[in-house]
């Protein structure tokens, strides 16, 4: 089925959106309550505003794609099976307690007034796994240097404190960079780790944070001005930036090149269209100015991680897997982490890999046939 076309939406006004997210996830609360009071017609000042821009695409979005290795296969059809057996509660003996799970939070995560990474780490501790979730600079000053190197200690400790247990790490968003970071710059956390999971991160970069940090005009003072009343800084999101992932991948090396052997499982998705859900406004933005599906945040072809055995889902949001009882979301976060986690340690031959054939939606055009609905 055909992506559908949207409204046409100004850097100025995704902007103001990204600055409310600042001040506290306000984003997620407003469009909440606007869907439920009003639902399209509720947002027609903003949209009426978004019409004078004329599309200029990035030249960026997808640049991994075009530039590094594909990913190493499809595993949509495994993860989606996983997922059946989870709805009738039957669990992966994968989900041992050999491993020590440790949960990597995104950009803003303590921000979030409904908890983040919450329903998944209740999901697996009641599994009787060791989880921990690790405590990032997850501010807009969190920059992914520092954050490697706090989690290169983090992991390290874990590791050696579980008596030299692999780790499985699942890091959403903005939390994978860190991570990615940590991974190639401290070779030595390869041998601590079984499996990294990586949920929508803007591995080649964020076209949102582009828009805005790159914006030295309307959008970018009026995100500094929110910001500042916190205290706040721009760092994190210049580390989204296609400039600053460009000069990461090739000061340091991408993440499958340097460790070759690392289990990698990357998570994409394409949000819903409907105003149900939150990020409905940002999707729109991203499709109209960059031409470009999205799950909101991040453009699905930025977040194919070269090297990964990938999922790709559509109608899943950015917030989905981290954030409970989202309006709009078909699926549970926490049903959600389980079977990637367990695609994540099952071995290549349990499982159905299919060769990497990116279908036609990743594009902006009409699903290929096969690909995920």
């Amino acid at each position: 089925e055909p992506v559908a076309r949207m409204p046409v939406v100004t850097a100025r006004a995704v902007g103001v959106t990204v600055g409310c997210v600042a001040a506290g996830t306000a984003l997620v609360i407003c469009v909440r309550r606007r869907v439920q009071r009003r639902a399209l017609h509720g947002d027609a000042a903003f949209l009426h505003t978004l019409h004078n821009l004329t599309p200029t695409a990035s030249p960026d979005v997808g640049w991994i794609g075009r530039e590094l290795s594909p990913p190493r296969g499809d595993v949509t059809a495994d993860f989606l099976r996983e997922m059946e057996r989870i709805r009738d509660n039957i669990h992966s003996p994968l989900l041992d307690a050999q491993y020590v799970y440790a949960f990597v939070p995104g950009f803003l995560s303590s921000y979030s007034p409904f908890g983040y990474f919450t329903q998944a780490i209740k999901r697996l501790r009641g599994l009787g796994l060791s989880v921990h979730f690790l405590g990032v600079d997850s501010s807009t000053d969190g920059e992914c240097a520092r954050n490697a190197a706090r989690l290169r200690l983090a992991l390290g400790n874990l590791h050696r404190g579980s008596g030299g247990k692999k780790l499985v790490v699942i890091a959403h968003s903005k939390g994978f960079l860190d991570v990615g970071l940590a991974l190639v710059r401290y070779p030595e956390l390869a041998d601590m780790v079984q499996a990294v999971v990586c949920l929508q991160a803007p591995y080649g970069g964020a076209a949102l944070a582009d828009d805005i940090y790159g914006d030295e005009d309307s959008s970018r003072v009026m995100v500094e001005r929110v910001l500042e009343r916190f205290d706040l800084g721009l760092d994190a999101l210049r580390d989204m930036s296609f400039s600053a992932r460009r000069a990461v991948i090739q000061d340091y090396g991408d993440v499958h090149a340097t460790h070759p052997a690392m289990r990698l499982v990357c998570l994409a998705s394409e949000g819903p269209a409907s105003f149900a859900s939150p990020m409905a406004l940002l999707n729109m933005y991203l499709y109209q100015r960059h031409g470009a599906v999205s799950d909101g945040l991040v453009c699905t072809r930025d977040s194919l991680i070269p090297g990964s055995l990938v999922i790709l889902l559509k109608d899943v949001d950015h917030g989905t897997p981290v954030l409970p009882g989202l309006p709009g979301a078909d699926v549970r976060g926490d049903d959600l982490v389980e079977a990637a986690v367990v695609v994540a340690l099952t071995p290549d031959a349990q499982l159905e890999i299919q060769k990497w054939d990116p279908p036609g939606w990743l594009f902006g055009t009409v699903a290929a046939a096969g690909s995920p609905q």
